[in-house]
């Protein structure tokens, strides 16, 4: 393919381009995606009114698809040092893979050619205009991106634009494409222009379904000290606004956390919108009060439409404080990443202690409640319990934390548990129960818990292998019927208990033997004579006992039937 450059400095080149045009004739060229592609996002963000600045144009036919739908006021140009417009006089400039081909890289000579196309494009646009940049977004475009315009007070937004379902055959290409949108504002100090354009959006419309989420920072720290959360009720009600305040270290609970729970609290609060506040545990908070009196003015310019000013807006809480959380511990695990442990104060007055995911904070990912002193009961067990984590810093959590104890009946291995459950199912050993609780790093796949490899086939069948053939009740009645001649039970309806009569080598041996002639699989006359006699007594005992005992046993069936 000799339209290719031999290097991507000559993509920086006019003669490279030049030369590319020769060679590639009238033929459009439309590596970064075709117009049905890209209409999508051009038709959102350009009015057909607007005068319309496309740079570096090339041969592609942007310019002439847009004419075509309405968009008639295009002026095209390629390669220009200067913009010889007047400042302000497009609303939109629409750039598909200049800026591209023009940074090649960010040595010193090329950024500083950047910085002036960039003044250029900031002198021409009026105010609320819009540079649109068709790109690759590799690593030193997106950085020079993301520090540039937000730097003099534009937000920017990235879309991805999808090109792999093209319905051109002919294309050489398919790469993935983005959409940056850089909106030019007047920068105000101190304003960040991403929440400038959200205050804005969000004070003319209802947003209801959206969620509306921004974090609020002090200075120097990175963490933020609060996230707030814009939740419009769908249906309209008395009271307009109100702000709800988390108590600390309840965040991770549905009701909080999820965008269903923050739904389910901005309706059963009866306001039109409500503006729920998180706190966050790098932060110390002195009081419900201290925390009104920070936010006032910040949730003031969240007011949904038609509010009006002077008007006192509630605060609303779980209790009557903000909760209580102590973190006790912070580290870092090679395996699973950032950790925190807390001790959190639940609106009951007790306390929890939680091992919490940096890398995923709206989960728990382990809480004990801590023990009332003087409260304590010794728990005699019989089973032999073994439990394997990958990770030794879970396990060193979990002693040095958690209270976690090995003793001769609780082994702990770090291993890989498909390895463990490998090695098991080879050996002798059988297990009663295997437990699974084992939560996936990649949030792609769909399911966090478990990983895809402890439901495969292979790894089951290991376990079933692993597994005692039954359950422990069935391995009671067959240890039953090794012993006794007879096994009989019976399933009492609506309850867990089952009656088991067991019948030994006795005088009744011969007419046991009968039944077993005849194909008898009921209980033997004898005994149900003995029943009926102490169903007599029983009731004699008790005559308010709604107890049959003649009708329980009448049905009873050979365990082996």
């Amino acid at each position: 393919m000799d339209l290719l450059p031999r290097s991507h400095s000559e993509f920086h080149s006019p003669e490279y381009w030049d030369d590319f045009f020769k060679k590639r004739g009238t033929k459009a060229f439309e590596w970064y995606g075709e117009y049905p592609e890209l209409c999508g996002i051009l038709h959102k963000y350009i009015k057909p009114v607007e005068k319309v600045l496309v740079v570096g144009c090339g041969n592609s036919q942007l310019s002439e698809n847009l004419y075509d739908v309405g968009y008639h006021n295009i002026t095209n140009i390629d390669i220009s040092d200067t913009m010889d417009f007047q400042d302000g006089e497009f609303g939109v400039v629409l750039d598909k893979g200049t800026l591209d081909a023009l940074m090649t890289d960010d040595s010193e000579a090329v950024v500083k050619d950047i910085d002036k196309m960039f003044g250029e494009i900031c002198r021409v646009l009026k105010l609320g205009g819009r540079y649109i940049c068709i790109s690759l977004l590799q690593e030193h475009i997106m950085t020079k991106m993301l520090h540039y315009y937000p730097e003099i007070g534009w937000p920017l937004r990235v879309h991805k634009v999808v090109t792999e379902n093209s319905e051109n055959t002919d294309k050489e290409f398919h790469m993935p494409v983005f959409a940056l949108v850089a909106t030019k504002f007047k920068k105000i100090p101190g304003m960040n222009p991403y929440y400038a354009l959200l205050r804005q959006q969000i004070s003319k419309r209802n947003v209801s379904g959206e969620q509306v989420s921004l974090s609020l920072y002090s200075q120097d720290v990175k963490e933020p000290r609060y996230t707030l959360y814009t939740v419009d009720s769908p249906n309209k009600t008395k009271n307009k606004f109100a702000i709800f305040i988390v108590p600390q270290g309840r965040e991770t609970e549905w009701l909080f956390s999820t965008d269903a729970g923050r739904q389910q609290i901005a309706s059963s609060a009866g306001f039109d919108r409500v503006v729920i506040v998180t706190l966050n545990r790098k932060h110390q908070y002195q009081d419900l009060d201290s925390i009104k009196a920070e936010l006032s003015t910040k949730v003031m310019e969240l007011a949904p439409p038609g509010f009006k000013t002077g008007i006192q807006v509630p605060f609303l809480s779980v209790g009557v404080d903000i909760g209580c959380r102590i973190v006790q511990c912070e580290g870092c695990s090679d395996l699973s990443g950032q950790y925190v442990i807390e001790d959190v104060e639940s609106d009951r007055g007790e306390t929890y202690r939680r091992l919490i995911f940096l890398t995923n904070q709206n989960i728990v990912q382990s809480e004990a409640r801590f023990k009332q002193v003087g409260w304590t009961r010794t728990i005699a067990y019989n089973t032999k319990t073994d439990v394997v984590d990958i990770d030794p810093t879970m396990v060193s959590i979990a002693t040095n934390w958690f209270e976690f104890k090995e003793d001769e009946r609780l082994k702990t291995h770090v291993a890989d548990g498909l390895d463990f459950i490998k090695k098991e199912s080879e050996s002798d050993k059988k297990r009663h129960v295997v437990m699974i609780d084992v939560d996936s790093k990649d949030t792609t796949l769909g399911m966090s818990c478990p990983p895809q490899p402890f439901v495969e086939q292979e790894f089951l069948k290991q376990i079933k292998h692993l597994l005692l053939p039954n359950d422990l009740k069935s391995v009671v009645l067959q240890t039953l019927t090794d012993i006794y001649p007879k096994v009989y039970v019976k399933k009492i309806e609506d309850e867990v208990n089952t009656i088991v009569y067991a019948l030994a080598e006795t005088s009744a041996e011969k007419e046991l033997k009968g039944d077993n002639e005849r194909g008898n699989k009921t209980l033997p006359g004898k005994v149900l004579e003995s029943v009926k006699e102490l169903d007599t007594l029983v009731k004699k005992c008790n005559r308010q006992t709604e107890i049959k005992l003649v009708d329980m046993f009448n049905d009873m069936k050979l365990a082996n039937c």
